[in-house]
């Protein structure tokens, strides 16, 4: 029979290893588009706690203590003379759910990685979410959150590539500066 002394210790180390499985983190952490590039993959998840914080306010905690959120950090080496050039040319950020349940909802925010900027983002209740943003409407410092809104298990296909641009109002009025089509 455990002490009382030893039984906390291994209900501390069995909670550690829980909250620590818990935490997703996308693999690869970071990338870099460049004019020749192939468009990035990333993967993430099992998402296992969700974090409903942006549901009052849209604007998820992503930073801090207790906040569940995956990040992406992209890099853009591209040369002024390349953005000048492709002036319809947007990045598209997909995320594509792998969801057991079938009722996994993530969220997508892409945002300036040196002020915290909101640049994009999609907040449906679905699992599957993508943004698409202008090129010449992005630093070239970018990070991408994924924010597990409601989820029991999903993994993720984060994937970031060129595509050409569409000017104008987003398809979806819960997506900011995107398209979601």
């Amino acid at each position: 029979m455990l002490s009382p002394d030893r039984r906390r210790v291994w209900l501390l180390a069995g909670a550690l290893a829980c909250f620590s499985s818990a935490i997703a983190a996308f693999e690869p952490p970071s990338g870099t588009l460049t004019p020749t590039s192939d468009p990035i993959v990333a993967q993430g998840g099992p998402y296992l706690v969700s974090n409903p914080s942006g549901a009052a306010t849209g604007d998820p905690v992503c930073d801090g203590e207790g906040a569940i959120c995956d990040h992406f950090d992209l890099t853009l080496d591209l040369p002024a003379s390349f953005r000048q050039a492709n002036p319809n040319l947007a990045i598209r950020f997909q995320l594509d759910t792998d969801s057991p349940s079938g009722a996994d909802d993530l969220d997508l925010y892409i945002r300036d990685a040196q002020t915290g900027e909101l640049l994009g983002a999609s907040a449906t209740a679905s699992a599957d979410e993508a943004s698409q943003i202008l090129l010449t409407d992005l630093p070239d410092q970018i990070r991408v959150d994924v924010v597990p809104f409601a989820v029991a298990g999903a993994t993720t296909t984060l994937t970031i590539g060129f595509v050409q641009g569409q000017a104008g109002a987003p398809a979806d009025p819960c997506a900011i500066g995107s398209d979601t089509s």
